[in-house]
């Protein structure tokens, strides 16, 4: 069932502000499309606004209507029409050149536990489209120079941090 013009309310969803100003909105526990009034649980639908339409700036790109809906995955750093992170609550999210990142939450899809999945979204049609896709893990370590740094009121200090690559 396809929602209507505005995401039903919640919480704990995951939310961007890409570089138009534009809020994105992910998931959360809320009420799903379902029924009248809905079903309540953890949700997998992305919305849109843009403020410059209020109060009508609201619009669905995509994910499941539905609340407790487990996630599609597929070939890790790849996208597809179909890969949906699934439901979740709590997620950690940033931005970065444009991308939307969006990373564990707790799982509303019936497992219930915590996930550590990293997936990037790619609002402009560069080159996949508007898709999800799976993202691997960073390459990296970061690791400090001194294991506990302290630094007293009014004093000062420098600490050298190291960039380790995991790949070669």
């Amino acid at each position: 069932e396809t929602p209507s013009c505005i995401p039903g309310s919640r919480h704990s969803a995951a939310t961007w502000t890409d570089s138009n100003g534009n809020l994105w909105l992910y998931g959360g526990i809320g009420y799903d499309a379902g029924t009248i009034p809905g079903n309540t649980g953890s949700l997998s639908d992305l919305w849109e606004f843009t403020p410059s339409l209020a109060p009508n700036g609201w619009q669905y790109i995509g994910g499941n209507a539905l609340a407790g809906v487990s996630g599609t995955y597929g070939n890790v750093g790849w996208s597809g029409p179909t890969y949906n992170p699934g439901s979740r609550s709590g997620a950690v999210t940033w931005t970065d050149g444009g991308y939307l990142w969006l990373f564990g939450g707790d799982d509303g899809s019936g497992s219930f536990g915590a996930l550590n999945d990293l997936w990037v979204y790619q609002p402009a049609a560069v080159p996949t489209g508007r898709t999800f896709r799976q993202q691997r893990p960073p390459a990296f370590t970061l690791g400090a120079s001194s294991t506990s740094p302290i630094v007293t009121q009014g004093a000062s200090s420098t600490d050298t941090i190291t960039l380790t690559s995991l790949n070669g």
